[in-house]
């Protein structure tokens, strides 16, 4: 079997920050849930074990960098990252691609050893087993379908729109996939509008309104995949976050044998 190489080239980076700084980044590792520090991935496996579509919800990239400057990037600044996907069989056959360009806004001052997510977007805009439902209808097995991935740029924008020439960026050499699993009729966040959560970003008590008149349980998650907080049957559908750690977290609330998820930030 072919295995399809993860690749990133990052082209054109600017960071745009008042002159008088000079920050410096870098991509770091990390693998939600069980997926192993492969060079690759192969969608119909998880932990080198073949899954069936029904046990998948999504597949969602997923890049985060580090603060390795002495300085401190101010909350405001906004940047766009451009990301390039490809669906590949073993035998090279290219499947699907896309091209998909994204804004964020860093919600809190970024000091020094930080660690953010970029934020994460569904494959394609479609749920993962709609794309993979279009592919086995071209007679290709999902289980043979690797995917390769291309981050062709990143630019930010200060607040008042000052480039800075005293930036760089150094490595550029880990973008991550994930997989989650779940069960057939799983609504995942981008599928479900009548579930959400706020204040968002929050300090303290997420509300959490929801379709359904009652959430079974709510569970919190780390960008790397790990629970933080689980809350059985809460009351009044809140949960209290101000125990954990600022950053950006996945909240995954249960309810009528469904799941659906959101992201938020703590500040």
């Amino acid at each position: 079997m072919k295995k399809l190489i993860l690749f990133m080239a990052f082209t054109g980076l600017i960071l745009s920050v008042n002159a008088q700084d000079t920050l410096k980044w870098k991509t770091i590792k990390t693998y939600y849930g069980d997926i192993k520090e492969d060079s690759y991935v192969r969608i119909g496996e998880l932990d080198g074990a073949v899954i069936n579509t029904d046990t998948l919800s999504e597949l969602i990239p997923e890049l985060l960098i580090s603060n390795v400057s002495h300085d401190t990037f101010p909350s405001g600044v906004g940047f766009e990252y451009i990301i390039d996907f490809y669906l590949y069989a073993d035998t090279g056959l290219l499947l699907m691609d896309h091209n998909v360009s994204t804004t964020y806004f860093l919600p809190f001052n970024f000091y020094p050893n930080n660690t953010i997510s970029l934020g994460s977007i569904g494959f394609m805009g479609f749920p993962l087993l709609t794309v993979i439902n279009y592919i086995e209808g071209m007679g290709i097995d999902f289980k043979e379908i690797s995917y390769w991935k291309i981050i062709t740029g990143i630019n930010y924008t200060s607040k008042d729109g000052y480039y800075s020439e005293k930036v760089f960026y150094e490595g550029a050499d880990t973008c991550i996939f994930y997989i989650k699993k779940g069960n057939v009729g799983i609504q995942v966040a981008q599928d479900n509008s009548g579930f959400t959560v706020y204040p968002n970003p929050t300090n303290g008590v997420l509300q959490i309104m929801n379709s359904a008149l009652r959430n079974e349980c709510i569970e919190i998650y780390d960008m790397a995949g790990r629970i933080v907080k689980t809350v059985n049957s809460p009351m009044n559908n809140t949960i209290n976050v101000s125990d954990i750690q600022n950053g950006m977290y996945f909240i995954a609330v249960y309810s009528n044998g469904e799941r659906a998820i959101r992201k938020f930030v703590k500040q």
